[in-house]
């Protein structure tokens, strides 16, 4: 009887053992892959530090670790499609410039994992959270805005895998990343226009907000100079201003997903 008790014992010992090897997950951080299979829109991605070479530093905040990048940058990682998960925070970068407006993007086999939206110098770090059941292809992207890529200094720190397998990262074709950085418009609103825009005084005006995402779309401008108003539906200023200046006119369009932010300069007179 107690034999049997003592052998019992050791096969409970011995599943739980078995089960807690096959179950055991491994943390994989960004540095520690093959970065040199990642492009990057301006210079080289750098482990632990900036494209610049400078420490990683976001909106006044150092960060030890993480993948300093560029816009128009590509990362492509393979996994297992086992459980895990894929953790991190962006932002851009403080050595980036005054302008620097970027957005950072998750892609799987699933689809859009994570969209930051727009990104500008100074603002806080987005978290990023994603699990990775079921995923074999995982993209790391940064895209510039319509502004073009310069200056824009991108970071993505403390990004860690939490994974059974350790992912690898895999060097695309150039006709795999223009496949990639080119994704379908996403469902949400998104502005995606010139951020300024101007005439003479008692000039015709005519300015369209440019936008992605599904319609129907509303949309709003505040604060527009006196002279000027706002299609709501259609999202196109038009009149004519006396009044010389600059008028910063914040924007939003909205549809049944969300609402995108952004701010127009219009610039009555200055030769224009």
């Amino acid at each position: 009887m107690n034999k049997n008790k003592f052998f019992n014992r050791n096969i409970f010992l011995t599943l739980v053992l078995l089960w807690g090897c096959s179950s055991s997950s491994v943390v994989v951080e960004i540095d520690e892959l093959d970065i040199s299979a990642f492009t990057s829109g301006w210079g080289e991605n750098h482990r632990n530090l900036s494209v610049t070479g400078k420490p990683l530093s976001v909106a006044g905040t150092e960060y030890a670790k993480g993948l300093g990048s560029h816009a128009g940058s590509e990362g492509h990682i393979r996994l297992d499609g086992k459980k895990g998960r894929f953790t991190a925070s962006v932002g851009v970068d403080d050595a980036a410039g005054a302008k620097a407006s970027v957005v950072f993007y998750v892609f799987t086999n699933k689809g859009t994992a994570f969209n930051s939206g727009v990104m500008k110098k100074g603002d806080a770090t987005k978290p990023i959270d994603i699990n990775l059941k079921g995923i074999t292809d995982l993209y790391l992207v940064v895209d510039p805005t319509t502004d073009g890529n310069r200056d824009d200094h991108a970071d993505w720190v403390n990004a860690v895998f939490t994974v059974q397998t350790v992912p690898v990262a895999v060097k695309d074709t150039a006709e795999e990343q223009r496949y990639i950085l080119t994704p379908p418009p996403a469902p949400e609103p998104r502005i995606n226009g010139a951020k300024i825009t101007g005439a003479s005084p008692d000039k015709p005006f005519l300015f369209t907000i440019a936008t992605t995402g599904t319609r129907p779309m509303t949309f709003t401008a505040e604060n527009l100079p006196e002279g000027l108003s706002l299609n709501g539906e259609t999202g196109v200023i038009t009149g004519s201003c006396s009044r010389t200046g600059s008028y910063m006119v914040p924007l939003t369009a909205s549809n049944s997903t969300g609402t995108c932010h952004d701010t127009l300069e219009i610039v009555i007179g200055g030769g224009l």
